[in-house]
């Protein structure tokens, strides 16, 4: 098959959320999260700002999430992404880490990076 290059400004990744539970309980759910997608060079840029400091996860994400679909309220109702519910979610570690590792598939198209963050 022939590969076509015609790069993508966004790309949507199913994100994995483990809700931890009372007793050692887990509810699994999904989301839906479109990523603004970055050159290798700025990727490898991010990362190393990341990793010193100067480029703290939640500016990250707040730059490259374009959308969240999959969000719900207590009544069932769906929640509109934007900064503040990024803010809010980024404090829970459970769905921190799925957010981040998202954001490394999304710039590496390969879900194996995560594992090595």
């Amino acid at each position: 098959m022939t590969f076509k290059f015609n790069p993508s400004p966004d790309l949507a990744v199913v994100v994995k959320i483990a809700e931890p539970l009372d007793k050692g309980k887990i509810r699994n759910s999904e989301i839906v999260v479109r990523y603004r997608l970055r050159t290798g060079t700025e990727v490898q840029d991010d990362l190393a700002s990341s990793s010193n400091g100067t480029l703290p996860d939640v500016e990250l994400l707040d730059r490259d999430i374009v959308d969240v679909e999959g969000i719900k309220d207590d009544a069932g109702a769906a929640l509109p992404y934007n900064s503040e519910l990024l803010a809010e979610l980024m404090k829970w570690h459970w769905i921190r880490t799925p957010l981040i590792n998202g954001w490394l598939e999304a710039q590496t198209g390969v879900k194996e990076a995560q594992e090595k963050n």
